[in-house]
Parts: structure tokens; sequence; C-alpha cells
């Protein structure tokens, strides 16, 4: 199996390597796993805790753009943004 070597580019050349990268657009993503839902309630520091908890996993459930199931269980994935990674093209 070949391997492709991966160049860096120092940051100082940037500009001048900015014309020779390939531009990839990959979605930033938080994901949810069911354990975190489930976690018991008695291991909050209070009930306050717990409830303001369940009310950002249901936001997030609600936001989330896909879920999957494995065999740990539930994943939510949300979208937080998207990044851009440059490629260097070979000469």
């Amino acid at each position: 199996m070949a391997t492709t070597k991966k160049e860096i580019i120092d940051v100082k050349d940037f500009k001048k390597d900015a014309n020779n990268l390939l531009w990839t657009e990959k979605i930033d993503f938080d994901i949810l796993e069911q354990w975190e839902i489930d976690f018991p309630k008695e291991n909050y520091e209070s009930e306050e805790d717990w409830i303001e908890q369940q009310e950002v996993f249901k936001v997030f459930i609600r936001d989330s753009y896909k879920s999957e199931f494995d065999k740990k269980g539930k994943r939510y994935f949300k979208n937080v943004g998207e990044i851009w990674t440059g490629e260097l093209i070979s000469e």
C-alpha cells in the first residue's frame, strides 16, 4: 500500500504557497452520546444542575443533523461550524 508524504507549510511562507493548495470544506461537529444523557441524576451536584443539563441535551438533540446507533449506543451529531483545510498540490 502506497503512502503519500504530507508537507507542512511554514506560516511565513503561506502567502507564497496559498495558490498551490487544494482547499476542502469540512464540518466541525460536536457529539452527544446516550450515556451522557442517561448519566444518573444522583451523580449531579443538585437537581437543578440535572434539570439544566437535560434541557441542554434536549436542545442538542433537536438541533442535531444526524444520529446513529452502534454497539456503544446512540450518538447525536450537531454542526458547530465549517472549517477549511488546505493540502499542498505537488508540483
